[in-house]
């Protein structure tokens, strides 16, 4: 396994997710930011690294949501 030092945004992100299972739009509000298009750059880029986890859901009225957490270790 690579391992790779995080940037000061991948840090904040890693840090807004160690709780659990969190929206896009939560690690955004955490990071007092709105949900532009290179911070879902930056999350997705740590899902396909193996640092973060994704699990897609969908909302009452069927829109896709997804959340986010810090893989842990030997996942």
């Amino acid at each position: 396994m690579m391992i790779r030092l995080l940037s000061n945004r991948e840090l904040d992100i890693w840090h807004a997710s160690c709780s659990g299972w969190v929206t896009r739009l939560a690690i955004a509000k955490t990071l007092k930011m709105s949900k532009h298009p290179a911070l879902m750059l930056a999350i997705e880029n740590m899902v396909t690294d193996g640092i973060l986890e994704r699990q897609l859901s969908e909302t009452k009225k069927g829109t896709p949501i997804y959340y986010y957490r810090v893989k842990e270790q030997g996942e």
